[in-house]
């Protein structure tokens, strides 16, 4: 929820495997760049046996195409970067050397954008409002325990 609410820009560099958590960690960041490489990326909850947490369910079912996470969530496909099933889901893929000064630029670009956070949050609000619900509903038992 904070960096998928982020007021600011937030830029992914991916430089090696991206996989479940990490995955949706990528996906919560408004520019999604990686590197060429042998690595791979998706979503592997389903093979390891494990159910999407609410949260990071919220999260790539707002990112992601319906084929996408069909392919990815309950597949758990994994392909490298270039792969034709992350079209949309990654901005652009170039060689390592390039991505940290690509990503920079990127966020420079978006910092210059006057009306970015305020648009961002228009885009997002129905997932920022998802993503509060379940933060409160989750955290309502640790507050009954302790007080």
């Amino acid at each position: 929820l904070a960096l998928y609410g982020l007021e600011k820009p937030a830029v992914a560099a991916v430089t090696g495997h991206a996989l479940g958590g990490a995955f949706v960690l990528m996906l919560t960041c408004d520019v999604r760049l990686a590197a060429r490489g042998p690595f791979q990326l998706g979503l592997t909850e389903s093979a390891a046996g494990i159910p999407f947490p609410a949260g990071p369910l919220a999260v790539v079912r707002a990112e992601l195409t319906p084929a996408q996470l069909r392919i990815l969530a309950l597949g758990s496909v994994t392909a490298n970067a270039e792969s034709p099933l992350f079209a949309g889901a990654i901005d652009r893929v170039l060689d390592a050397a390039e991505l940290r000064d690509a990503a920079v630029a990127e966020a420079r670009r978006l910092v210059a954008i006057r009306a970015f956070g305020r648009v961002k949050h228009q885009l997002r609000t129905a997932t920022i409002e998802r993503l509060e619900q379940i933060v409160a509903r989750d955290a309502e038992p640790l507050l009954t325990h302790w007080v």
